[in-house]
């Protein structure tokens, strides 16, 4: 998601201080100019879970003008077509909450009005789509809405 959407991530009240510091400690032992393309598992398990339990996914996307790239804002104004994007958002999403991806969709909407975008919302949390099946209900319908711009296309 996009630092410029309040609602992605927000900061509970109550942050562990424990997992402030696994972040801290992370932030702090990147080399300047480093790049990580890849870590085993579960090497940054207890780093990704932090980030998510206090919240601070903005932390680690750099200073505001480095974020420039990573704004919705940003990427909206830059496209100059948006291809057809069926977007899927479970109610109880603890990770990226429903708010934040109906601000997504409507921002997205707003600026590229003849973009095609299908917007399913279903009850569950993040990962519920990885148990439904291609055949039922509204994954076939999603995937109808798919096939009519991308099949023998690739």
């Amino acid at each position: 998601m996009y630092p410029d959407i309040p609602s992605f991530s927000p900061r509970p009240a109550e942050v562990d201080p424990t997992l402030d510091a696994v972040i801290d400690d992370y932030i702090n032992d990147v080399k300047p100019g480093a790049v990580r393309t890849q870590s085993p598992y579960p090497e940054l398990a207890r780093f990704g879970a932090a980030v998510v339990a206090t919240g601070r996914f903005r932390d680690l996307w750099g200073s505001s003008e480095d974020r420039r790239i990573a704004t919705l804002e940003h990427a909206l104004s830059k496209a100059e077509d948006v291809p057809p994007i069926w977007i899927i958002q479970g109610t109880e999403n603890s990770i990226v909450a429903k708010a934040a991806t109906d601000e997504l969709v409507d921002r997205l909407q707003k600026a590229h009005q003849s973009a095609e975008v299908k917007y399913t919302v279903r009850p569950g949390g993040h990962w519920f789509d990885m148990f439904h099946g291609l055949s039922g209900g509204w994954v076939k319908e999603g995937l109808s809405f798919v096939k009519q711009f991308w099949l023998g296309k690739c």
